[in-house]
């Protein structure tokens, strides 16, 4: 009886364990931190699903200066095609496209 109880025992906790490795892989993290690395994490979700996926507005296979240049142009004028984005949406693109291509 024992036996079978340690061996629950290590089970459970080495499932639990597990868990916790696995919900803590990613870019996204739940508690506090630097401002500047969440909006670059969202930046890079909202480039890629709502700006240049196959049917966003400005639709792109790749993500290469030129892409991001017209994207930053077009969040600057304000312009209709991104119109659906939110204030908050635009900023994190901003910054995560002027990290990620230096601009």
């Amino acid at each position: 009886m024992k036996h079978s109880t340690l061996s629950s025992v290590l089970i459970g906790m080495s499932l639990f364990i597990g868990a916790t490795v696995c919900s803590a892989s990613g870019s996204f993290s739940s508690a506090g931190g630097d401002n500047l690395s969440g909006m670059y994490n969202q930046g890079k979700v909202v480039v890629h699903k709502k700006i240049i996926c196959n049917s966003c507005p400005l639709s792109s296979d790749t993500l290469d200066e030129k892409t991001a240049n017209n994207i930053i142009t077009e969040i600057n004028a304000d312009g209709s095609s991104l119109s659906e984005l939110s204030q908050a949406e635009k900023q994190s693109a901003l910054a995560y496209l002027g990290k990620r291509f230096g601009q």
